[in-house]
């Protein structure tokens, strides 16, 4: 002030003020969504005279390195701030310099850069041509699935589209989660599966032999099946496989049939194929004997099959008295007009007109046969027709009858129609269940699997459930028929799960017998159980990382836990691990193979930013591995992220 004063008294005259200049005429800032970027740009006078004032801006996504300034060329550093715009969004404001020689305004614009998803073939511009991608390559359409970008195709998308992408992309984000997406879009079909044969059938078997039969699938895409045998003597080589393992469209599942599991007569089993849309059956025959010859029917055995099946309804509680009846008197009428006159269907006929208080009638039939004679190959019908002769009072002494069946068990102890009559008439099996148990184990040693006999041992446990007091294969069939038919208890399935625990070596019927009684009563003794049963065989296998899976979300403490957990879990693609295996292995992941633990380690850099303080108690142990694996030349994508961060 007193310098202008002087110029003043000394007549010097100023008549306008200098004008400020900058450095650029509009600053202008192109960067990505989420990016922050540092610049600078400079102001004076022509006559680089001083200058003095403050800096004030019209948005916080850009602001100025300091507030007040003075000088004559002043540098101001200024600051950009993208986080929170969208890809392509643009922001205009400006820069207000108020000085003292003026206030003046100057203008800037922000804009974000339009993310573009790139592929090996160019830029992917809609969900159209992503799906090209798909059905060329579908590992390189997941990987831009799960871009950040990835909503930038959906633009002109309607709502419920953006929807299904939000849904989809969800964590976890797995291959079935893109085929889902495809699907619900409208982009393709699901993947089709078909058998090429309708059964495998196999008649003198000698020794343990491989088999394979081929399934053809149509259309492209994720696919991921599920195999699975149902028969003791039966198992499966592998129990997942994927739309890799295909062949062009074919794929052979290969099946062991185990010559030392076939009992007497033709076993029947099955290979059951699961993928997420289809459920494929594949039935096997296998014998140790010749190939029977056929003496019945097509017809016959159909209808046969349909009366027992109704027959074991009825006993399960499945189908009520009136309907059992009617549907067996049906058959019984279609059996006589398709000529199958046969002795065994009276009997049955006679049984049914018993249970229907009609004893008159069933008499009737069963006087046709008192004069008949029996030879060793007719115990059982001679067993059967004794039986209902003294429930229709015919043959009045239960005591002479029950000594006459008893002596028809002794010469054909592989009779289940035998051991049921004999159930029915002896009133010491009745009053000592453990000696009928036991009885019954025997003749499923001997080779019997009627599901007639597993009924009547569930029965017998379910009265007295201290009567199973070991686990062994008879008994893990018996669990199998109750999960099938839904007689599980809750009070059983602890039991199995209980007696489960001790057993040193691995059966898959009673492992499936374990996973029926979860899915019944999921309690966790039973997964822990479940868990424990399957580390005694491989617990490698993919197969049980269902088990693993469900232990470690509910808490369970078991030895190895989390190790099976990661060793039997798919690797394709990443997921979120759980917080407590991320604890557990940043003190023991020496207990990992190298494979395993790149999949872990790219886990943790992928998920870095949600769990900062995991990412830096692992970050020494991931940087000494990566530089390790780098000299040995080990590569795939999780070692590549590795390189990538380090």
């Amino acid at each position: 002030m007193k310098k202008k004063i002087e110029q003043l008294l000394s007549g010097k005259f100023e008549y306008e003020n200098p004008r400020l200049l900058f450095s650029v005429d509009k600053i202008e800032v192109n960067l990505k969504a989420g990016e922050t970027l540092q610049d600078q740009i400079d102001f004076g006078t022509e006559k680089n005279e001083r200058i003095r004032g403050y800096i004030t801006s019209s948005s916080r996504r850009l602001v100025s390195g300091m507030d007040k300034f003075s000088g004559t060329t002043i540098r101001m550093p200024y600051g950009v701030d993208a986080v929170g715009m969208k890809p392509g969004e643009t922001l205009n404001g400006w820069l207000c310099f108020t000085t003292n020689i003026g206030e003046y305004r100057l203008p800037f614009v922000i804009r974000t850069e339009k993310e573009e998803i790139r592929s090996g073939d160019g830029t992917v511009a809609d969900p159209d041509a992503f799906t090209d991608i798909a059905r060329r390559d579908f590992r390189e359409a997941y990987r831009l699935f799960r871009k950040k970008s990835f909503p930038g195709i959906m633009e002109q998308e309607d709502i419920s589209k953006k929807a299904l992408y939000k849904g989809f992309s969800a964590d976890p984000v797995t291959y079935q989660n893109l085929e889902e997406f495809l699907i619900a879009m409208g982009k393709k079909e699901p993947v089709s599966l078909s058998l090429k044969e309708t059964e495998g059938e196999f008649f003198d078997v000698r020794e343990t032999t491989m088999e394979s039969f081929e399934i053809h699938k149509s259309g492209w895409g994720h696919l991921r099946l599920e195999m699975e045998a149902r028969g003791e003597f039966l198992e499966v080589v592998r129990h997942v496989a994927t739309d890799e393992d295909f062949i062009g469209s074919g794929y052979r599942v290969e099946y062991v049939i185990h010559k030392e599991k076939l009992g007497r007569g033709c076993q029947y089993g099955q290979i059951v194929v699961k993928s997420p849309y289809q459920e494929l059956h594949f039935p096997v025959v296998a014998s140790r004997g010749s190939r029977p010859v056929p003496g019945v029917s097509a017809v016959e055995k159909k209808h046969r099959l349909s009366m027992w099946r109704d027959y074991l309804e009825y006993r399960c509680g499945a189908m009520d008295f009136k309907t059992w009846a009617g549907s067996t008197h049906f058959v019984l009428n279609q059996l006589r007009e398709a000529d199958c006159h046969y002795p065994w269907y009276d009997l049955a006929e006679a049984y049914l007109l018993h249970q229907e208080k009609n004893n008159d009638a069933a008499v009737e039939i069963l006087k046709h046969y008192q004069d008949k004679s029996y030879s060793e190959d007719d115990l059982e019908f001679a067993g059967v027709y004794l039986y209902l002769c003294n429930l229709t009072g015919i043959y009045r002494d239960s005591v002479q009858a029950l000594r006459k069946i008893q002596n028809f068990y002794m010469q054909k102890e592989d009779s289940v129609l035998l051991f049921w009559i004999l159930l029915q008439l002896d009133r010491s099996l009745r009053t000592t269940p453990s000696r009928a148990v036991f009885m019954m184990e025997e003749l499923f040693d001997r080779g019997c699997t009627s599901p007639l006999l597993y009924l009547e041992a569930w029965n017998a446990i379910s009265a007295d459930m201290s009567l199973l007091h070991r686990i062994s294969r008879f008994w893990a069939q018996v669990f199998l028929f109750a999960g099938k038919n839904g007689l599980l208890t809750s009070e059983l399935v602890m039991r199995l799960a209980y007696l489960c625990g001790y057993e040193k070596s691995f059966n898959r019927s009673l492992y499936r017998a374990l996973v029926m009684g979860y899915e019944a009563f999921p309690e966790d003794d039973t997964l822990e159980t479940i868990c424990r049963y399957v580390m005694i065989e491989n617990p490698r296998k993919p197969e049980y990382f269902r088990w693993f899976s469900l232990a470690v979300d509910r808490g369970l403490r078991l030895t190895r836990l989390y190790e099976y957990y990661v060793e039997t879990m798919d690797i394709s693609y990443q997921r979120e691990l759980p917080k407590s295996l991320l604890m557990y292995f940043a003190y023991n992941d020496n207990t990992l193979g190298d494979a395993r633990k790149a999949f872990l380690y790219a886990n943790v850099i992928a998920y870095k930013e949600k769990e900062p303080g995991t990412y830096q108690n692992y970050l020494p142990a991931m940087k000494k591995f990566a530089a390790r694996k780098l000299a040995e030349g080990r590569m795939n994508e999780n070692y590549a992220v590795l390189y990538q961060e380090f």
